[in-house]
């Protein structure tokens, strides 16, 4: 994660429990030379779009605009903190202050007992099928998706804020419960 080159950003709004769709953002970033033929077919993001994708300075500007002081939840938001972190420092000299959620931490903390660790053990056993995977917008929807099932899960345990989701992130952590 140190080292990944971000090809692409997605984003999607989650608003009143419903994924906005309207409220989305998704560019591809435009790369100096196409990435390996490994990661084309990995994101599906081919070599021509890689080329002529948006200046990568602007649109992470836009996206940044675009999520404002919201949490960003990811599965395995580390790594999204990393590459997201870096790249607002190198390509435009700030730091993102926005906090991050990790499904990957939570996931275990609501449904405990389960042997579930990628998330595509969690969309099994979600009973989710994914039409792409590894497309920074396909990303964005099953995260929204997964974080919606995570906020019905809380409501039932009588937990209501985004405060209450940090604090199982930061238990879990805390008890080294995190895959």
């Amino acid at each position: 994660m140190d080292r990944a080159t971000c090809i692409s950003i997605g984003a999607v709004a989650i608003r009143s429990q419903r994924v906005r769709h309207d409220e989305s953002f998704h560019r591809v970033l435009r790369q100096t030379a196409p990435s390996e033929v490994g990661n084309i077919l990995i994101h599906q993001i081919g070599g021509q779009q890689q080329l002529g994708g948006a200046e990568p300075a602007q649109a992470l500007l836009e996206c940044l605009e675009f999520m404002g002081s919201s949490v960003i939840v990811a599965f395995r938001a580390e790594f999204d903190a990393c590459v997201l972190q870096r790249e607002a420092a190198r390509l435009l000299g700030v730091r993102i202050s926005n906090r991050f959620v990790d499904l990957a931490v939570l996931l275990p903390a609501l449904y405990p007992g389960t042997q579930n660790d990628t998330l595509e053990d969690w969309l099994a056993h979600f009973k989710m099928t994914i039409r792409s995977r590894h497309q920074a917008i396909a990303d964005a929807y099953i995260h929204a998706a997964l974080l919606l099932i995570v906020i019905e899960r809380c409501a039932t345990l009588g937990l209501r804020t985004t405060g209450d989701l940090l604090e199982i992130e930061k238990a879990q952590r805390w008890l080294g419960l995190r895959r």
